[in-house]
């Protein structure tokens, strides 16, 4: 019954896994309030998963991690550290920000299995791949002034 996809809607959430057409209907039939905040955590996600496509190294990808994570814990300790939020409320907000954490989490863990974190190139391989080509343009360049120049 509706207790039971409740459960398992909140178990999903919990864990940052995507909820089904099915789910999202029921929430926004019973629960207007939590719908607003899934969809409030996949415009989020969404918006991650544009930030990590544009990446152009491996420690890039690892800088917008770790600034999300820096902001979302930022936030849990403004929330804990705030006397005039009661107890339960900061309970709530506290989950309402893992569940966001873990569905960035989530997104990370698609953007390596998909193969495109693997394409990127270290910032060491990216500068010495540019030193490369900036010498070949360098060589390139000599050789056709040799040549107009024979």
């Amino acid at each position: 019954g509706s207790d039971q996809l409740a459960k398992q809607i909140d178990l999903k959430l919990n864990s940052g896994q995507k909820l089904t057409a099915e789910e999202m209907d029921y929430l926004r039939k019973h629960d207007p309030q939590a719908y607003q905040k899934v969809k409030s955590i996949e415009a989020e996600q969404k918006n991650y998963e544009n930030e990590l496509k544009k990446c152009k190294t491996k420690e890039e990808v690892e800088r917008v991690k770790m600034a999300h994570t820096a902001t979302s814990l930022s936030a849990v300790n403004s929330i804990m550290n705030n006397p005039v939020i009661p107890e339960e409320k900061k309970f709530e907000l506290v989950m309402q920000e893992h569940r966001k954490n873990q569905a960035l989490q989530t997104t990370t863990q698609e953007f390596v299995e998909s193969g495109e974190y693997a394409q990127l190139p270290t910032e060491a391989e990216k500068l010495e791949a540019e030193k490369e080509l900036k010498e070949w343009k360098a060589a390139s360049m000599r050789s056709c002034r040799q040549r107009r120049n024979a």
